[in-house]
């Protein structure tokens, strides 16, 4: 009886950490957000603090990611020209934002096919902050970072 217990318990261990651990996906919804070639841009709405971050420079971590639904955005075909496969539907980005700041860096990557089968990764080796521009889609999410910052509703 007590094998059957402890197997019990790690079936629902098993079953419940790839839960609690993936992201939860929002879809960005601003005017900067909509595309006429079907892309949608997504945030994962757990986001946390980088290492070294404090109160008077907060450093957000959180995860980006891109579908394409026609291979005619012409992002998509950046992302062509810069030798990502061309079974390519989805990216995400793992950002590293600077709030005070207002720029960002991108720190590590995924692609994945339609599948969702991962098709390559990459860790940015030299972190490059890029600025923020005003009137583009990253602001609007750079200005959403700052006020859950603000809310204490970025987990520590």
């Amino acid at each position: 009886m007590n094998n059957r217990a402890v197997l019990l318990f790690l079936l629902l261990l098993v079953l419940w950490i790839p839960t609690s651990c993936s992201a939860e996906w929002k879809l960005l919804e601003s005017k900067l957000h909509e595309n006429a070639y079907g892309t949608k841009y997504y945030y994962d709405t757990k986001m946390s603090y980088a290492d070294g971050s404090s109160n008077q420079n907060p450093l957000v971590v959180f995860w980006g990611k891109t579908v394409f639904d026609g291979k005619g955005d012409p992002d998509y075909n950046k992302l062509l020209s810069i030798g990502c496969p061309a079974d390519t539907t989805t990216v995400e980005l793992k950002y590293k934002v600077d709030l005070n700041n207002k720029k960002a860096a991108v720190i590590y990557g995924v692609l994945y096919d339609i599948q969702g089968r991962i098709l390559s990764t990459d860790t940015s080796k030299n972190v490059e902050y890029k600025p923020i521009l005003p009137g583009t889609g990253a602001e609007v999410v750079w200005a959403m970072i700052k006020e859950l910052h603000e809310k204490g509703a970025i987990s520590r």
